[in-house]
C-alpha cells in the first residue's frame, strides 16, 4: 500500500506529456501525438506565407495559441484578416483533439498608418485626458 502511495506521488511529481498534444484518432485503437515545437513551426511557415506579412512570433500552449505578426505593406486590417484565417487554418490542420484559443496581435513597420483599433484607442485616452482636465 506504502509503494503504490509512493508510486502516485512520483508520477505527480514527475513531467509528463506536457509539451505533447494529443490528437483525434482517424483510426480506432491508434493513439498520436504532435509536440509543441512542431506546431509551432507549422503555424509560423503558415501566417509567414499572408501577404504583407515579414515576421512572426509564436506559442503555442495547451489552451492558447498566440501570434505576433509585423505587416511590411498593405491594409492593417486587411492583414489582421488574412492572419486570422491563415492561423485558424493551421490549427485545424493539425487535428487536435481540443483546439487552443487563438490570440493575434499585429504590430507595423514603422512610417504605415496605424490600425483602426489603435487610433480609436487612441481617440478614447485622449477624451478621458480632456475629461479629467475640465474637472
Amino acid at each position: 500500500m506504502t509503494l503504490l502511495g509512493i508510486g502516485m506521488v512520483l508520477q505527480a511529481v514527475m513531467p509528463g506529456r506536457r509539451r505533447l498534444f494529443t490528437m483525434s484518432p482517424d483510426v480506432k485503437g491508434v493513439r498520436s501525438t504532435l509536440d509543441q515545437a512542431s506546431a509551432r513551426q507549422l503555424m509560423h511557415q503558415t501566417v509567414l506565407s499572408v501577404p504583407g506579412v515579414s515576421g512572426v512570433r509564436v506559442r503555442v500552449g495547451r489552451r492558447r495559441a498566440r501570434v505576433r505578426a509585423l505587416v511590411e505593406f498593405g491594409d492593417p486590417d486587411a492583414a489582421h484578416q488574412a492572419v486570422v484565417t491563415a492561423a485558424n487554418r493551421a490549427l485545424a490542420t493539425y487535428g487536435l483533439r481540443r483546439l487552443p484559443r487563438l490570440r493575434v496581435h499585429l504590430g507595423t513597420a514603422a512610417g504605415l498608418q496605424p490600425t483602426q483599433r489603435r487610433m480609436r484607442r487612441r481617440a478614447r485616452k485622449q477624451g478621458a485626458r480632456a475629461e479629467r482636465k475640465s474637472s
